[in-house]
C-alpha cells in the first residue's frame, strides 16, 4: 500500500510537470565530478520593468553524500545587456531574502566547482527560501547590477514551478532511502 501511494504521488507530480511545460531534468553525469549528481529545471522567464529584457533562469540542485546545494542560474542576461548581476533580492510576501553571485561569495563544498565565465550569474538558494516561496501569494525579484536595479514580478505559474522543482527534489532525492543526503 505504501509503495502504491508513493507511486501515485510520483505520477501526480510528473503529470503536473507535463501539464505546465516545466521539467526537472538530471544533469549529464559527464560534466560533474565522480560521486556528484544534480538536477536542473526547464528555463523560467520573468518579465522585467525598466528594461526591454527578461530574466531567464534555471533552478539547480547539486548533491553528493556529504552535502547539497540549491542554485539559481541567470542565463543570457549579462551577455544581452553587458550588466553583471551581483545580487538578487526577493520579496516573498513582503519578507526580503537576498542572494549574491557565487563569484562574489566565498563558499565551501566537498566537490570541485568549475564556473565558466559565461555562467558566472549563479546564485545560492536555501531550503528556507524554497519553503517560503512554495507558499507565497506574491513574489517580487530585484536584480542588482553595479549601475541599476531591475524589478520583476513572478506570475502564479512561476511560483508553482518553484514548488514543482522543490517537491520533486525533496520527494525523489532527499527522501529517497537509496540516496544519502545530510
Amino acid at each position: 500500500m505504501k509503495k502504491f501511494v508513493y507511486l501515485l504521488s510520483l505520477i501526480v507530480l510528473l503529470s503536473g510537470c507535463a501539464t505546465t511545460g516545466f521539467d526537472v531534468l538530471e544533469i549529464n553525469r559527464k560534466i560533474l565530478p565522480q560521486g556528484v549528481k544534480g538536477y536542473y529545471s526547464s528555463p523560467l522567464e520573468i518579465e522585467l520593468k525598466n528594461i526591454e529584457e527578461t530574466a531567464n533562469f534555471n533552478l539547480e540542485f547539486i548533491y553528493s553524500q556529504k552535502s547539497h546545494s540549491w542554485f539559481l542560474t541567470l542565463t543570457g542576461f549579462e551577455k544581452n545587456t553587458g550588466l553583471f548581476i551581483k545580487k538578487i533580492k526577493f520579496l516573498i510576501d513582503d519578507d526580503p531574502i537576498e542572494t549574491e553571485s557565487i563569484i562574489s561569495t566565498e563558499f565551501e563544498v566537498d566537490y570541485p566547482v568549475v564556473i565558466p565565465m559565461e555562467d558566472r550569474n549563479v546564485y545560492f538558494l536555501s531550503t528556507d527560501f524554497y519553503k517560503k516561496i512554495v507558499l507565497a501569494k506574491q513574489v517580487k525579484m530585484y536584480l542588482n547590477s553595479e549601475k541599476k536595479e531591475f524589478e520583476g514580478i513572478f506570475a502564479k505559474k512561476d511560483i508553482k514551478n518553484f514548488g514543482i522543482f522543490y517537491n520533486y527534489i525533496r520527494k525523489n532525492v532527499m527522501e529517497n532511502k537509496t540516496v544519502i543526503i545530510k
